[in-house]
């Protein structure tokens, strides 16, 4: 899992295990691009690495060869330091248990908007790191106790 400065080594390491989740700024930069669509920038991302990537901006694209999703706009409050880093310790928790990384660049981008949506109820803007993480097992439960909508 690389972040902010490592991302350059994924270019030249290609290793099939790498997972990239950058912002739209760090993945034209990678790219040598000035495009600032996430979706595009996702989409050629994943065709350079061939690997599932997740580029992070006001909407979030998580893309796979040949698929791509749009996660809707997070709060607003994310955009702060520490923010980043929680989303891509909740990443590495997920990798960590074996969950597939396509899914599990899904899932902590759901999970840390949704940790953003509980605390924006109280607080608009400006969430410390340690709020986020003080949201994750709400989070998780509500996602895990959410009807599942795939088969009605």
């Amino acid at each position: 899992l690389l972040d902010a400065g490592a991302l350059s080594a994924a270019l030249s390491a290609r290793h099939p295990g790498t997972v990239l989740a950058p912002n739209p700024r760090e993945a034209a930069e990678l790219l040598g691009s000035d495009a600032e669509d996430e979706g595009l920038l996702a989409t050629a991302l994943t065709e350079r690495v061939g690997r599932p990537v997740a580029v992070r901006g006001p909407s979030t694209i998580v893309a796979e060869l040949g698929r791509a999703w749009r996660s809707p706009a997070p709060p607003s409050g994310l955009g702060t330091p520490g923010s980043g880093d929680v989303f891509v310790g909740t990443l590495a928790g997920l990798l960590a248990t074996g969950v597939e990384v396509t899914a599990a660049l899904g899932w902590a981008v759901e999970l840390h908007a949704a940790c953003g949506r509980r605390l924006a109820v109280h607080t608009p803007v400006g969430y410390l790191a340690s709020d986020l993480v003080a949201e994750l097992p709400c989070a998780l439960a509500a996602a895990a106790s959410a009807p599942d909508d795939r088969n009605g």
